[in-house]
């Protein structure tokens, strides 16, 4: 089993409150996704940091708008968020 969850809050602090609720209740999650791209270089930061404390594995994006996809492109080219629509089946 694959754990996965999402932020989908614009609030840096209340995407926080998210991620350390969802840790305490899993303990650890296998992929964090930043819904809609809402505020993802906020959001980006504070899981990439999450992900160097081992507490999450893979980053990546869900059901975002595609005009914001412009702006998330360089940080998916880039092999740091993996968009959802690349990994679907």
């Amino acid at each position: 089993m694959i754990i996965a969850t999402k932020i989908w809050t614009s609030s840096p602090s209340e995407g926080r409150e998210q991620a350390n609720h969802a840790l305490r209740l899993l303990g650890r999650v296998e992929i964090y996704q930043v819904h809609n791209l809402v505020n993802w270089p906020a959001q980006l930061r504070m899981l990439e940091q999450l992900k160097r404390e081992g507490k999450v594995d893979a980053i990546g994006a869900t059901h975002y708008d595609p005009r914001i996809v412009r702006s998330g492109s360089a940080c998916s080219t880039g092999h740091r968020v993996p968009s959802q629509s690349r990994l679907s089946v």
